[in-house]
């Protein structure tokens, strides 16, 4: 464990990443989530616009969206879950706390 949560902060110390932690006792806007969802853009070469769809999993299914409304919803879902979610900082700093308990 102790490892994992040294590469943790190790990553979450580039420039390209942004760590957040969802503690367990937040609120979060659709309750308790049963799904998981990755959001996609491929960004476009020519003159049409970029592709953006979002994968959602499920217990027993899996599906892609590409409908502007769906894909909007996720949006504001996952901004949604940033803002209830701990600062880069904060959660740089639980991940360092949780790593010294591990220490002793």
């Amino acid at each position: 464990m102790r490892e994992q949560l040294d590469h943790l902060s190790e990553m979450a110390l580039q420039q390209n990443v942004n760590l957040q932690i969802l503690p367990f006792d937040v609120e979060t806007p659709g309750g308790a989530m049963s799904f998981d969802f990755t959001m996609l853009r491929i960004p476009s070469d020519g003159i049409a616009a970029d592709l953006e769809f979002v994968f959602v999993e499920c217990l027993d299914d899996a599906r892609y969206l590409d409908d502007k409304h769906a894909v909007s919803t996720y949006n504001k879902l996952w901004g949604q879950l940033q803002a209830a979610a701990l600062s880069p900082k904060k959660s740089l700093n639980v991940i360092r706390s949780v790593r010294q308990q591990y220490s002793e």
